[in-house]
């Protein structure tokens, strides 16, 4: 079962690495790239690859969660563009052992409606990455606490 996880590891690490050769040789010739936010849809390797190599700004990623069973598999990573950190999401489908679908969500943080603070607590991104992997959390009425 860890081979569609070590795909999945794969396929952000070499994206990372902009090591295409390695990169597209995980993919089916006929992959599918989806943006749900953008409803944008790339079909074919070849394709694909160049939207990658093309991408504009210095872009970085760090995968936080992998899981990856026999046919589907998610990665949650941090990304990093232009002095900005924020969490996405890549979704795949797996067979014979290639990337034949990516699904990737690109969310935006948003400040939560209101009327709910009385059930939620608030944390601060960390000052060095913007992510939620702070030693400090700071809560919307100013208070904080020092986690492990």
């Amino acid at each position: 079962m860890g081979g569609n996880r070590e795909l999945a590891e794969r396929f952000i690490a070499s994206l990372e690495a902009r090591d295409w050769d390695a990169w597209a040789g995980l993919l089916h010739p006929a992959v599918v790239y989806e943006i749900p936010q953008s409803r944008e849809r790339i079909r074919g390797r070849d394709r694909y690859l160049r939207f990658n190599q093309e991408y504009p700004g210095d872009w970085h990623l760090r995968p936080k969660v992998t899981i990856a069973d026999e046919r589907h598999g998610v990665v949650w990573f941090e990304w990093l563009l232009d002095g900005r950190t924020d969490d996405a999401m890549a979704f795949f489908e797996f067979a014979d052992g290639l990337i034949t679908q990516v699904t990737d969500f690109w969310p935006e943080p948003y400040e939560p409606p209101p009327g709910r603070e009385h059930l939620v607590e608030r944390w601060l991104p960390s000052p060095r990455s913007g992510s939620r992997r702070s030693h400090r959390v700071g809560f919307a009425d100013g208070s904080g606490a020092r986690c492990p």
